[in-house]
C-alpha cells in the first residue's frame, strides 16, 4: 500500500509528505530486530518495503533523496553512533544494494559512504576455516543460536552484493586502486570456511538475484550456496572495473592462497572465481597464467575428484586462451 502510494504521489504530495513517507518506510524495515519472525516471513515484508522505498526515492529530486540518504545512513548505524543491530544492518544493505540497481551510476557517488563499514562487517565476520570448525565441533563448543547465524550469514550476503552493485555501477572511479585494496581481502576471505548448515539457510527467505549471480555456472556446477555463488560473482565484478594488473595480480593471488589452505567448499569457489577471471579478462589474464598455474599443479593431484577435475577443466580453458600447451608452467 506505501508503495503505491509513493508511486502516485504527485510533486505537491512529495515535498509536502516525503519525509514522513520515509520515516514510516525505516520503522517498517527495522522490522528485524522487533518481531521474533521466520525469516522468510521477515525477508517478505523487507521485500515489499525496500519495492515502497524505491517507489519513493524515483518521484525525489537529488536535493530532497541527499537528506534522506543521511538519515539512512545514521539509522544503520554508519554514523557510529550506538551499537545497531546486524539484522538492522543486513536491511540496509538490502535497500543500497537496491537502490543502486534502480539509480545505477546515479548512485555510484553515495557508495563513498557505505564502503568503510561494509569494509569492518567483512573483516568482523571472517568465517573459520574447517579445521578450526572441525576442532571447535570435536570439543563440543556451544554454537551461537540460530536466528544469530542466519543474520550474521544475511548480513555478510546482503554485503557482497551491496559491493557488486558498487564495481557494477561505478562510472566515477570510485573503485580506485586503495579501495579495491581495502576492500577485496574481506570479499575474498568470505571463499574460506565449510558449507553453511542447512538450517542455517533453511527459511531465510529470497536465494539467487538472477541478475547478480544466475550467470555464474562455473559456481553453480558446484552446488554453491547462496553466498558462494555471490562471492564468485563480486569478485569477478570487482576484477572488471579494477583494470589494471596491479589491481588483478593481488586478487589472483590471493584467491590462490586460499585455494592452497581451504577445504573442498573453499577449493571449488577458488576454482569457478579463475574461471569467471579468465572468461571476463580474457587475454587481458594470460600475464597471471603461470602464477597461476604454479597452484593449480597442486590441485590437479587432490584426492577430491571433483576438485581435480576443475582444476583440468581451468588449465583447458587457459590454454585456449592462450593457444598454447601450458604443460612446462606445470610443476613436476
Amino acid at each position: 500500500m506505501a508503495g503505491a502510494m509513493a508511486a502516485h504521489m504527485d510533486a505537491g504530495a512529495v515535498a509536502t509528505h516525503h519525509e514522513r513517507v520515509f520515516e514510516f518506510l525505516l520503522s517498517a524495515l527495522g522490522l528485524r530486530e522487533r518481531a521474533p519472525w521466520p525469516m522468510a516471513q521477515t525477508a517478505a515484508v523487507e521485500s515489499a518495503c525496500v519495492s515502497a522505498f524505491l517507489s519513493l526515492v524515483m518521484k525525489l529530486s537529488e536535493r530532497q533523496f541527499r537528506p534522506l540518504f543521511s538519515r539512512l545512513l545514521e539509522w544503520s548505524g554508519r554514523s557510529g553512533v550506538g551499537a545497531v543491530p546486524e539484522g538492522r544492518r543486513a536491511a540496509f544493505y538490502r535497500l543500497v544494494a537496491a537502490l543502486a540497481q534502480r539509480l545505477r551510476s546515479m548512485f555510484a557517488p553515495y557508495f563513498r559512504h557505505v564502503l568503510p563499514d561494509a569494509v569492518e562487517i567483512l573483516s568482523r565476520h571472517k568465517p573459520p576455516t574447517e579445521k578450526k570448525v572441525k576442532k571447535r565441533r570435536k570439543a563440543g563448543a556451544e554454537e551461537p543460536p540460530l536466528a544469530e547465524r542466519q543474520t550474521a550469514y544475511l548480513l555478510v550476503l546482503e554485503v557482497v552484493r551491496c559491493i557488486h552493485r558498487c564495481c557494477q555501477y561505478d562510472n566515477v572511479g570510485l573503485m580506485d586502486q586503495d579501495r579495491f585494496e581495502a576492500v577485496f581481502p574481506g570479499v575474498v576471505c568470505q571463499l574460506r570456511g565449510p558449507e553453511p548448515e542447512r538450517e542455517v539457510l533453511e527459511g531465510l527467505g529470497e536465494g539467487l538475484e538472477p541478475e547478480l549471480e544466475g550467470g555464474l555456472a562455473a559456481a553453480r556446477e558446484e552446488g554453491a550456496e547462496t553466498l558462494g555463488v555471490a562471492v564468485v560473482g563480486c569478485l569477478a565484478q570487482m576484477a572488471v572495473v579494477g583494470g589494471s594488473d596491479a589491481m588483478w595480480k593481488p586478487l589472483n593471488r590471493k584467491v590462490l592462497v586460499t585455494a592452497r589452505k581451504g577445504g573442498r567448499r573453499t577449493r571449488l569457489l577458488a576454482l569457478a572465481v579463475l574461471h569467471e577471471l579468465v572468461d571476463r579478462l580474457k587475454d587481458e589474464y594470460l600475464p597471471l597464467v603461470p602464477e597461476t598455474l604454479q597452484y593449480l599443479s597442486e590441485l590437479l593431484e587432490d584426492s577430491d575428484q571433483m576438485v581435480a577435475n576443475k582444476t583440468r577443466k581451468a588449465i583447458k580453458a587457459m590454454e585456449e586462451l592462450s593457444s598454447e600447451k601450458l604443460d612446462r608452467y606445470l610443476k613436476p
